[in-house]
């Protein structure tokens, strides 16, 4: 009889693959660790599919380190080709942001509204891979990164001083901060894992009209409240409707485009490329640019 897949098993699985940082530095891979972890787990009910999973997570961390000690931590490709990175992200995954193929669907109409405003805001700005990136482009006066994680932005600070951005940029635990600073055209982007609806709300009441107006604003879908099983889209257009913006466009994640160039001349494995381009999202999430109403 097969034996019931345990929810305790799932989800430390889950927390491994979606832990908050990992060295690309300080990685060791032992496998006989790695495969009493797994052995293990599957004691505990874990499925094939958990420990291909799991077995994914150790197999991108592997290159994650070999990567980034082969770029000597600069950016491979993509819209911020050169800037030097740090060892580690928050909360998503290194690889595909040392190649410059993350997110690479929303790439050209990032950058392209970057080049029309002064300033960027980004809401849950992680370890700084927009802010950085954003600061670094011809044009951008001031960046304004948000994140509830305070060792994220420490990270982000970081990153900016890397790069000889530190100036540009400044960094808070909350909205309300961050937006009292803000003067003249401005691109925001809100990634704040299912919290979207109550950012907006946030963004609303807390943003001068005039600024608010004249943002480009870009928000990752999430789920609802019982997550992983319904979009949030719905209720985040109804709150941006609230807040005086209408969607323009949709951005939808392609797979085709998770294999970059860049990636192809580090293996000749396919699994490996798959691994390289991995982002952790589901592929119901998109992403939607807004436009005031007026």
């Amino acid at each position: 009889m097969e034996k019931k897949i345990n929810i305790r098993a799932r989800r430390e699985i889950g927390n491994l693959i979606n832990s908050n940082k990992v060295h690309a530095d300080k990685v060791v891979m032992d496998l006989n660790s790695i495969a009493r972890a797994m052995e293990a787990m599957i004691d505990d009910g874990a499925s094939t599919y958990d420990v291909l999973r799991l077995a994914v997570h150790f197999r991108r961390q592997e290159m994650e380190a070999t990567l980034f000690s082969h770029l000597n931590g600069f950016v491979d490709d993509g819209p911020f080709k050169g800037m030097s990175y740090l060892p580690y992200s928050h909360g998503s995954t290194l690889l595909p942001k040392l190649l410059g193929s993350y997110e690479k669907e929303l790439q050209e109409d990032i950058t392209q509204i970057a080049s029309t405003v002064e300033n960027f805001l980004d809401i849950g700005c992680a370890e700084g891979y927009y802010t950085t990136g954003i600061a670094l482009m011809p044009g951008i006066k001031r960046v304004y990164g948000v994140d509830i994680n305070r060792e994220a932005l420490e990270s982000a600070s970081a990153m900016a001083g890397l790069n000889s951005v530190g100036h540009k940029c400044s960094f808070f635990e909350n909205i309300e901060e961050a937006l009292s600073d803000i003067t003249g055209k401005t691109m925001i982007l809100i990634d704040v894992d299912g919290n979207e609806v109550e950012t907006i709300s946030r963004l609303g009441s807390s943003m001068d009209g005039i600024i608010l107006r004249n943002a480009k604003i870009i928000v990752e879908t999430d789920f609802t409240s019982d997550r992983r099983k319904y979009s949030n889209k719905a209720q985040i257009i109804e709150a941006m409707n609230k807040i005086g913006f209408i969607p323009i466009k949709e951005i939808y994640q392609d797979p085709t485009k998770r294999i970059s160039k860049a990636a192809r001349k580090y293996t000749e494995s396919f699994m490996d490329l798959v691994i390289q381009g991995f982002e952790g999202r589901r592929l119901n999430q998109s992403w939607i640019l807004f436009n005031c109403k007026s």
